[in-house]
């Protein structure tokens, strides 16, 4: 399930809406078995990490390490060497849905509840893990449900976005009451941001001047649509010792698109695995 972009003058009241925050991590979907991304690649997590998470009912989240620690998490995910199997003890796996439940949105997140705790909690709430679901109240270590809280109004969502914001987090997503899982781009799920982000496949490594004389200076990228731009600000010293290779897709945030709708002042945010 995708999400559609909001804005203030969009013409949707946020009123109603479910809010989470919106999560800077590796999106997963766990299968009852193993972790796959949404192009269905499947990532190697060691099986501790699985624990008493339900075999017999799909999963939609997100890996993480927590705000600002995208680029780390990517790096713990795409590794699949099992001496590094203790760096997945800092990871959290969030859930957010569980998509073959056939019910109203309401209903998949008391399922939830019942069979794991909300994150920065230890244990689940006794009044939802009472049901036939609770697979034996057994907590998974290394698993949590998304806070999740309904939106009162929009200057309610103005004030979350601000705080998550000012947080380090990246935004909002909204979810419509009474919405069931879509495998698509969902128009009852919505991001919010200040900021736009797309991504773009790399096409070309070229060299920079100056300091960045004997290494990558910015990126020619090319959107699913066929527009091409470079990005050039957001890397890291050792990002740009070792750039994304042609073929990598990455994230890039702008401010805005031009009169030819080529992103103005795109940023690199990192590589993705998920997509």
């Amino acid at each position: 399930m995708l999400a559609h972009s909001w804005a203030e003058d969009s013409g949707v009241d946020p009123s109603g809406y479910w809010m989470a925050e919106k999560l800077d991590g590796v999106r997963a979907y766990f299968d009852g078995t193993h972790f796959y991304s949404r192009a269905g690649n499947r990532f190697f997590a060691p099986p501790f990490f699985s624990q008493h998470l339900p075999k017999d009912q799909p999963l939609d989240g997100e890996l993480w390490l927590g705000r600002a620690r995208f680029q780390q998490c990517v790096s713990i995910v795409k590794n699949q060497k099992a001496d590094r199997a203790d760096e997945w003890k800092e990871m959290t796996y969030l859930v957010f849905d569980a998509p073959k439940l056939d019910m109203v949105y309401e209903k998949r997140l008391e399922y939830l509840r019942s069979i794991m705790p909300t994150y920065g909690k230890d244990r689940m709430d006794t009044s939802s893990s009472s049901g036939s679901n609770s697979n034996n109240n057994k907590v998974p270590p290394y698993c949590r449900l998304v806070p999740v809280q309904k939106c009162l109004s929009k200057a309610h969502l103005m004030r979350e976005l601000s705080h998550v914001q000012n947080h380090g987090g990246e935004g909002i997503m909204l979810r419509a009451p009474r919405s069931r899982y879509e495998f698509k781009r969902s128009k009852t799920l919505l991001k919010v941001k200040t900021f736009f982000d797309e991504e773009a496949i790399v096409v070309a490594q070229v060299k920079g001047s100056g300091k960045n004389s004997h290494r990558m200076g910015h990126l020619q990228v090319k959107t699913p649509d066929g527009r091409c731009f470079s990005v050039g600000s957001g890397f890291t010293d050792a990002q740009r010792e070792r750039p994304p290779k042609v073929g990598a897709i990455i994230t890039y945030k702008f401010q805005e698109l031009s009169n030819k709708l080529i992103p103005r002042f795109p940023t690199f945010l990192g590589e993705r695995i998920d997509i």
